[in-house]
């Protein structure tokens, strides 16, 4: 690619200093023309696909790629100005985006990836569904606890191919994580439901859980101010989280009761 050499970096970002997502995409873009100079094929992957089908609300510094094979990414980097540490990252000093390659294969199909143009080459990005299926191996296997799949789903809805999603969640055991991300997303879209993803406790669960505590003698303050930390209680703050609580005791005759013995 003619005109391409360390300073690319530098003039990529000194181009978007206020807008670091489209330097990502486009050092994305870049990276992956190269390698396919070489006869190598690159995906993006990662918090890098997540930031792409989210339109920036999630925002990462790392762009991953997971390559077909390792030839001439070394030289590929170099060229660029790019550093490795020992960590097999790899870092330049006029951006403070980093690259890595974690090890293929790809956790995807090949034929459903999202290629992206840009004026420095395509992106190539793994495809929606698996990066669904990527945040929800997360959060069933490893605690990722947030909005990510739900927020991807919703803003790409009419997109997905739902008979593959659903029979690739079937294969990788979160089947059932997938319906209820699809079920919370339905409810939102249809106004029945105010939150992306319904993760909170149901007031009989909260309920039961102060009633636990009272037979305990545990005083009702320090009820209220433990159960407001958690943010499986409904409410978008612990403020919002002592109304809701408030609410349930008051609301509950059992723990009326209680509080009068």
């Amino acid at each position: 690619m003619q005109g391409i050499d360390g300073n690319t970096i530098k003039k990529i970002h000194n181009q978007n200093i206020s807008d670091p997502v489209n330097e990502r995409l486009l050092i994305a873009g870049l990276i992956c023309s190269l390698a396919k100079d070489f006869s190598n094929e690159l995906v993006v992957v990662g918090g890098s696909a997540v930031e792409f089908y989210t339109a920036a609300s999630y925002m990462t510094k790392d762009i991953d790629f997971i390559a077909k094979d390792d030839f001439q990414i070394s030289k590929i980097m170099t060229s660029l100005g790019f550093t490795i540490d020992d960590g097999y990252t790899w870092f330049h000093p006029d951006t403070s985006v980093v690259v890595e390659f974690p090890k293929p294969p790809l956790a995807g199909d090949i034929n459903r990836l999202t290629e992206v143009e840009t004026e420095y080459g395509t992106a190539k990005i793994i495809g929606i569904e698996d990066i669904i299926l990527d945040r929800l191996k997360g959060r069933e296997f490893w605690q990722d606890n947030n909005e990510l799949p739900e927020m991807m789903i919703l803003s790409h809805y009419d997109d997905i191919d739902f008979e593959y999603l659903r029979s690739q969640a079937e294969y990788e055991l979160v089947g059932d994580v997938l319906e209820k991300a699809i079920s919370d997303v339905e409810c939102y879209k249809e106004g029945k439901s105010p939150y992306l993803r319904n993760r909170f406790y149901s007031d009989k669960i909260i309920e039961q859980k102060i009633i636990d505590a009272l037979e305990y003698d545990v005083p009702l303050d320090k009820i209220v101010s433990r159960l407001a930390t958690d943010d499986q209680v409904k409410g978008s703050d612990s403020v919002e989280r002592k109304a809701y609580i408030k609410y349930i005791v008051s609301a509950s005759a059992e723990i009326q009761k209680l509080l009068k013995e």
